[in-house]
Order: C-alpha cells, then sequence, then structure tokens
C-alpha cells in the first residue's frame, strides 16, 4: 500500500488585499462572486487600474488563474513582473517570480520554478524581506524533496527554519518543522519524524492554522501506520480529513482520501478502501497531479487483489505505469514494482514477480542513493550511497555538455542567415517607423480639429441653455408676476356677485403662482444657481435633494474631497452628464434606490453612480442611443474615461474618472 505526506508551504502566498483607485464600492457586485466571476472582476479592474495597484491585481490574476488556466496564470504573472520592474515596484516583481515559481512547480517544471523562486530570493534579500526569502527556502525545498533529492531538501528547510527563528515567526516555523519531519520520516526515521510533526502540532494549535493542522494530522497517521498502530493511524486521518474538507483544500483532502483507503485496506474494510480511494483519484485527476495519481492505482490495485479481481488489479497497475513514465516518481515507482510483484506472485508467475521484486529494490535505492549524515546525525549508515549519486550527476553534465555543442553547432550554422534576417528586419523598421510618425502627425492633427468641435458644441448649448434660462426668469417669469400683482389688486375692488365667482379669481391666481414656480424651477434646472454661485458641489445637492422628495426613489450621495472649486468647465460638463444619467434612471430604469459617489483627490475626481434597476444591454444602447454617445463625447472632451456596467435586472453602474490636475 502507498501513503501520501502532506507538505505545508506548497502552495502559501501572501495574503492579498485588492484596493481600487484609493477607495472601496461598499454596494457593488464586483467582489461577490468566487472563480470565473472573480477572474473576471479582476480582469475589469486591469481597464481602470495603473501603477503598483495594477501589478498586484496582475499577481493576484497569476494566482486566480493557477487552476484554471496555467498559461494564462503564467501569462499574468510575466505582465506583473515586466510592469513592476518598470515602476521598480520590487515587492511587487518578486511577488510574481514567486507565484510563477508555484505554476511552475504546478506543472512539474522543476527547473524554470527553481529558476523562478531564485530570482524572487534574489529581491527578497536585497529589500530585507526576511520572511519572503524564508519562504522562498521553503518552497524549494518541497520542490527537492518531491525530486527525492533530500540532501538539498534539508538544507533549505534548515535555512527557512533559521530565519522563522530569528524573526519569531510561528506560522512559518510551525510549516519548516512540518517538513523536516517529512523528510526524517522519508527515510525511515520515524520516531523523530514523530517528534517534529508535534512540534509543529503545539503550534499550529496555539496560531488556530487548521489547515496545516489537517496536513500534521496525516502524516502523523502515516507514523503510526507505518508502526502498524492502524486504529490511531484512522483516527488522525479521520481528523484531518474534518479539517481539510472545512478548508475546501483539494490538495489535502485527497491526500488524506489516499491515506484512509490504505488504513481501510489494512484492517480488510475494502469497502470504505475503495470509495475512499475512488474520491481521492478524482480529485488529483482534476488537478492533473499524475505523481500522486499513481499513488493512487497503486492502492487501488491491493484493494482489487484482495478481492480476487486480478484483471483489474492489472489495468491499474499499467495505467500506473504508463503515468509514471511522464513524471518523476522515484517513490511511488518503488511501490508500483512492489505491487506488480504481489499480483505475479498471486497469479503464481513467480519469475515475473522476481523481475518485479528486483526493480522494486533499484528504486529503493535510488530514492535512499544520498550522502544524508551529515544532515541527519540521526540516520541508519546503510542509507549511504554517493558514489552513485555522483555518478548520476557526471551523467546528467555530460548531457548538458552534448547539449551544449549541438547548440553550438547550430548556433554556427544560423549565422548567416541570421544576419540576413536583422538586415531584413531593420530595413521594414526603419520604413515602418517612418510611417507611424507620419500616421500619429494625421492622428494628432485629427484629434486637435476634434476637440475644437467638441468645445465649440459644448460653449454653444451652454450659452443656449443660459440665454433661455436668463429669458425664462427675467421675461416670462417677470410678466407672470406683475400679472399676478395686478390680478390680486383687483381683487379688492371688484365687487362679486357670488362665493363661486370669487373662488373662480383665487383658482387664477393660485395658476398663476404655479406657472411662476415652474418657470423658476425650469430656469434653475437650465443653469442653477447653486453652481454658478457655490459650485459644483452645492449644485448636486441641491439637484439630489430636489429630486429625493419622493417616495418611491430613494437618493443615497456621497461627497468626498469637494471642497474647492473646480474649472468652470469642468463644473457645469460634470453637472450636465450627472443630469443626464440621473434622467435617464427616472425614466428607463424602475430603480428604487439610487447611489451617487464623488470622491476628489489631488489628480483626479471619480463619480459612481449605482442603480437597482432593471439594467440595460450596454452594447445596444451605446451604438443606438443618443443619450450615451453625448455624455461619451462629452467625458473624452475632459480627457477622461467612461465605465458602464449593466445587466439585465441587476441593475446598473457607472463609473467616470476625469482628470483635474
Amino acid at each position: 500500500m502507498t501513503i501520501d505526506t502532506i507538505i505545508n508551504g506548497r502552495n502559501s502566498s501572501t495574503i492579498r488585499t485588492l484596493l481600487i483607485a484609493g477607495f472601496v464600492f461598499s454596494n457593488s457586485t464586483i467582489f461577490a462572486q468566487k472563480n470565473k466571476s472573480l477572474i473576471d472582476s479582476l480582469e475589469k479592474l486591469t481597464e481602470l487600474q495603473k501603477d503598483t495597484n495594477l501589478v498586484k491585481t496582475y499577481n493576484e490574476l497569476t494566482w486566480q488563474y493557477r487552476n484554471v488556466s496555467k498559461e494564462k496564470a503564467i501569462e499574468y504573472g510575466n505582465k506583473a513582473i515586466e510592469l513592476g520592474a518598470k515602476l521598480g515596484f520590487n515587492k511587487g516583481v518578486a511577488q510574481g517570480y514567486n507565484d510563477l515559481g508555484i505554476i511552475y512547480y504546478d506543472k512539474m517544471d522543476y527547473k524554470q520554478a527553481l529558476e523562478q523562486y531564485g530570482k524572487s530570493k534574489t529581491i527578497r534579500e536585497k529589500t530585507g524581506d526576511k520572511k519572503g526569502v524564508a519562504a522562498i527556502y521553503n518552497k524549494i525545498g518541497v520542490l527537492y524533496q518531491r525530486k527525492g533529492e533530500f540532501i538539498n531538501a534539508l538544507e533549505n528547510q534548515q535555512k527557512a527554519l533559521k530565519i522563522y527563528e530569528e524573526i519569531k515567526y510561528d506560522y512559518g516555523l510551525s510549516y519548516a518543522l512540518n517538513n523536516i519531519a517529512i523528510l526524517n520520516f522519508d527515510i525511515g526515521n520515524n520516531e523523530e519524524a514523530l517528534k517534529y510533526n508535534l512540534k509543529s502540532v503545539e503550534i499550529k494549535k496555539k496560531i488556530d492554522d487548521n489547515l496545516g493542522l489537517s496536513g500534521s494530522y496525516v502524516n502523523i497517521a502515516n507514523i503510526y501506520f507505518k508502526k502498524k498502530e492502524y486504529q490511531k493511524a484512522i483516527e488522525y486521518n479521520s481528523n484531518a480529513l474534518e479539517l481539510c474538507r472545512n478548508t475546501g483544500d483539494k490538495e489535502y483532502i485527497s491526500a488524506t482520501l489516499n491515506n484512509l483507503s490504505s488504513v481501510y485496506s489494512k484492517v480488510n474494510d475494502l469497502a470504505n478502501a475503495l470509495k475512499c480511494v475512488d474520491e481521492s483519484y478524482q480529485l488529483r485527476k482534476q488537478l492533473n497531479d499524475k505523481k500522486s495519481m499513481i499513488s493512487c492505482l497503486v492502492n487501488m490495485s491491493h484493494i482489487y487483489l484482495k478481492q480476487n479481481r486480478q484483471q483489474i488489479c492489472l489495468d491499474k497497475l499499467n495505467e500506473a505505469l504508463l503515468l509514471s513514465k511522464s513524471v518523476s516518481a522515484l517513490t511511488e515507482m518503488q511501490a508500483l514494482y512492489s505491487a506488480f510483484t504481489d499480483y505475479y506472485e498471486s497469479i503464481g508467475d513467480y519469475k515475473k514477480a522476481l523481475e518485479s521484486d528486483k526493480l522494486q529494490f533499484v528504486f529503493h535505492d535510488s530514492v535512499l542513493n544520498v550522502d544524508v549524515n551529515s544532515k541527519f546525525a540521526e540516520m541508519n549508515a546503510k542509507y549511504e550511497n554517493e558514489k552513485s549519486q555522483k555518478e548520476i550527476i557526471e551523467k546528467n553534465l555530460k548531457l548538458k555538455a552534448n547539449d551544449y555543442e549541438l547548440a553550438d553547432q547550430k548556433t554556427q550554422r544560423n549565422i548567416l542567415l541570421i544576419s540576413l534576417i536583422i538586415f531584413i528586419f531593420l530595413s521594414y523598421l526603419i520604413y515602418s517607423r517612418y510611417r507611424f510618425k507620419q500616421k500619429i502627425e494625421l492622428n494628432t492633427e485629427l484629434m486637435h480639429q476634434q476637440e475644437l468641435r467638441t468645445k465649440a458644441v459644448i460653449e454653444a448649448e451652454e450659452n443656449e441653455r443660459t440665454r433661455i434660462a436668463r429669458e425664462l426668469h427675467d421675461g416670462l417669469g417677470q410678466q407672470l408676476s406683475a400679472v399676478k400683482l395686478n390680478m390680486s389688486s383687483l381683487e379688492s375692488s371688484l365687487e362679486f356677485e357670488n362665493d363661486d365667482q370669487r373662488r373662480m379669481l383665487q383658482n387664477a391666481l393660485e395658476i398663476i403662482d404655479e406657472s411662476v414656480k415652474e418657470v423658476r424651477a425650469v430656469s434653475h434646472s437650465m443653469m442653477p444657481n447653486a453652481l454658478v454661485k457655490s459650485g459644483l458641489k452645492e449644485a448636486i445637492k441641491e439637484f439630489v435633494n430636489r429630486l429625493g422628495k419622493t417616495d418611491h426613489l430613494k437618493f443615497d450621495l456621497q461627497i468626498s474631497g469637494l471642497n474647492e472649486r473646480l474649472n468652470t468647465t469642468i463644473e457645469t460638463i460634470v453637472f450636465r452628464v450627472l443630469q443626464e444619467i440621473v434622467n435617464n434612471i427616472l425614466k428607463h430604469s424602475k430603480a428604487t434606490i439610487v447611489t451617487i459617489q464623488i470622491i476628489k483627490d489631488i489628480e483626479e475626481l471619480t463619480i459612481i453612480v449605482e442603480d437597482n434597476g432593471v439594467g440595460f444591454d450596454v452594447n445596444t444602447a451605446k451604438s443606438d442611443g443618443i443619450g450615451l454617445k453625448n455624455l461619451q463625447s462629452r467625458i473624452e472632451y475632459l480627457h477622461g474615461t467612461v465605465n458602464i456596467d449593466s445587466h439585465l435586472q441587476k441593475g446598473t453602474t457607472i463609473i467616470i474618472e476625469l482628470p483635474i490636475k
């Protein structure tokens, strides 16, 4: 039977907090969903963010794509590194290399993973990030442990342990202790492994690290399994499974289930054994963890052999053998050939059983074929075999030397061709640059002309609004007031024949009053006095207060930082744009709540309008709607941006960002 250890730190990463342009949406749905929705939201953010915030979002997308698309994860990791380097944001660059190392580790491209980890470590050492350096040593140790290179694994875990002790970081300390315990377990030093595991458990309980604690429980269960104390092994594995199901980590769950299967098989509870290993195998298949899938298949073969289902047993072993050809799995190969031995003995083919047994010991020696005395003082001398390890290294070096020689020969043959290609490329580049320069000059002039046209249209509109508002207020408004004054004077001099005549006059006066109010309201709407006298902030408050007096629609207005007057053109355009948005909400959205946020900082004015209405199709509205086109043109005139997020029956969010420096 095979059992899996759970390595701490394999997936560890710093917790990331996403900040959006210096503020957080209090009532937004952008971060409400997980998985694909979260990825979609993050990718939308990349269109709004810049500078270091964009680097952080690229790093977060690298991590979120880890179990969705390794290629997309690598793409975003490289974007984070490139932008971070350009901005001199060393922390973001180091995180990018760290996350890429984890992705390449998942892909079992250990050479690339080590290269990325090394680059991250170099930056963190220069910036004095001791915790980050220790985390890299931890990951490198995990990588070497997975490759079966126990000396390198122990050296790196001890470096991590030393730093964590120095900075008194309990979380990292517990993980390093856990991983050193696993290394002892891998070479058969069970008592020493148990000692380190118990130290790790003590710290994890103190810091309430349930995910890490579940891993330690699995590893302790493995020790009891090796000691044939199966009830204790079941107890610890069951406790671990309960914890890791709560955390939802598929790797931990699959390892625990595979181990429970091994223990159940030992106590002949074959139904539970098969149930556990099947679930473990499916999880690992989802994760594309071929090395761990081999372990599951070996366990399945033992169960089917106990059920006297030899053909299915052989099928599982052959499937595991096929998988082993695509991964480095020394430890699993030892267990695989041991299982082949059991199978051939069960069918009476002792010749093949002997061959499998020999192969089992070949891989057994390969796993332990390193000099570990200098690192494990308590390790038995029988595991020493330094000569074979050196031969392997020399063979690898020779193969690399041959590769370099072949590469050099290819380089010599291709020099002439490359020179020709470079010449052609440079010629094309010079021509393209000339054409590109001409195109830029033309586009610049077109944009200038467009800006002049837009400015003229906006100024004409505002002048006409001002003229009409003045004529309404000073002309029609004054005339109606004069009519009311004259009719009021007549009231005292007229003799009414009955009360109906008096009521008719009163009704006429009331209609004139309403007309005066209506003229004043229209005049103020076209050119609010508050905008002219007090500025944008007071004009918006007056506008919202006037609309918010109804019961069926509630407004929530939040203004931050807008304490001084802005440029007159900016104030006018922003007020008109806000009027247009709110009027569209009143006409079409059927909303009951409208939230308006206006945030001003040193360089930017941000306006966010959200409603809970019926929403609309943004693409259709952009192509057919005159209102949205006018809104877009006004904001573009101020060199700003408009982002609209709307879905049917899910409301609408409009974000406007304007430079004001």
